[in-house]
């Protein structure tokens, strides 16, 4: 998880500054930070809905399988200048992985620890969280300077989701043990409750 995020945060700083450069534009930025967060408020609760009604570990595959995806799509077309809007769109995808995993996501942690080691879990999580929004733009600092190109970050990012997928694959994840027996919009409306 810690180098996915770091790879996350790498192309937060990446994608903004490269945008920025073609476009001098910071509305334009601004728009593609959206296409990457704005999913999030959108599809939260119903991505909860979502990865309560099916098989978690595989739900978690997916939802990586589609940032990698779009985060290698960001490569070729930073790499040939291509419109901007492919960029949003591709940055879009990233944006709707990721509020789709984040709620199984975060769920997954209190079911792989005993509960007298959770409040640590949870401060290590928080730890990554934080740790790489430090050490993801260092990196991008340090590695701009030997010449790493927009296009070569967007793929270490993509590569960096590949830690996750091998995580995944080597720990056991209960089934989800249901309390709440609403189903469909009243299952919805009770996140907002």
């Amino acid at each position: 998880s810690f180098s996915s995020q770091i790879g996350t945060w790498m192309q937060n700083v990446v994608l903004p500054a490269y945008v920025y450069d073609r476009t001098d534009s910071a509305a334009t930025v601004a728009y593609l930070v959206f296409a990457q967060l704005g999913p999030q408020l959108l599809f939260s609760i119903p991505a909860g809905v979502m990865a309560d009604k099916y098989d978690r570990r595989g739900w978690l595959f997916n939802m990586q399988y589609i940032q990698i995806a779009c985060s290698l799509g960001l490569a070729p077309l930073a790499a040939t200048d291509s419109p901007i809007w492919m960029l949003f769109m591709m940055q879009l995808g990233v944006g709707i992985g990721n509020a789709l995993n984040a709620p199984a996501w975060s769920a997954l942690l209190p079911s792989l620890v005993p509960k007298e080691d959770l409040p640590g879990a949870i401060s290590l999580n928080s730890t990554v969280i934080n740790g790489s929004r430090v050490i993801g733009p260092i990196i991008v600092a340090l590695l701009s300077a030997v010449g790493v190109t927009t296009s070569e970050f967007f793929l270490i990012n993509a590569a960096t989701y590949l830690f996750v997928v091998f995580a995944l694959a080597q720990i056991t994840i209960p089934p989800v043990v249901r309390h709440n027996m609403e189903e469909g919009w009243r299952q919805f409306t009770s996140g907002i409750r």
